[in-house]
């Protein structure tokens, strides 16, 4: 039993030596702190799906320090960089959806909240 973490490790990578193996989707470079136009937001991955590409997620955002906004649920697909999510103003318990595009740097896209409200979401990495 001992040898066996070993032999696995070895095994995995001699097929990708051989490019017998492809790399998995990088979803976790997504998930975490970033700065946004409307706060700090923080992305968290819930499941991914390999080799697909695509992941669950959720997370929130501080527009001010009281109002705490809820990104419920989405959708992020690392072959594309496609980020959709459903979100949540708990103070103003307004819904929306965002439709984020994330280029490797940074994640930018259009929102439309339920009252017609719409705009830019711009998030940089945070440092």
């Amino acid at each position: 039993m001992t040898n066996a973490p070993r032999y696995r490790l070895g095994l995995v990578a001699a097929l990708m030596a051989c490019g017998q193996a492809t790399a998995a989707p990088d979803y976790k470079s997504l998930s975490g702190d970033w700065d946004s136009n409307f706060g700090p937001v923080h992305i968290d991955l819930v499941s991914a799906k390999k080799p697909a590409g695509s992941a669950r997620v959720r997370g929130f955002w501080m527009e001010t320090k009281t109002h705490r906004g809820e990104i419920e649920s989405g959708s992020y697909d690392a072959s594309t960089g496609d980020l959709e999510f459903d979100y949540l103003e708990t103070w103003s318990k307004v819904h929306g959806h965002a439709r984020l595009k994330f280029d490797g740097k940074g994640v930018s896209g259009t929102f439309k909240s339920e009252n017609g409200d719409t705009g830019i979401w711009t998030w940089k990495r945070k440092h």
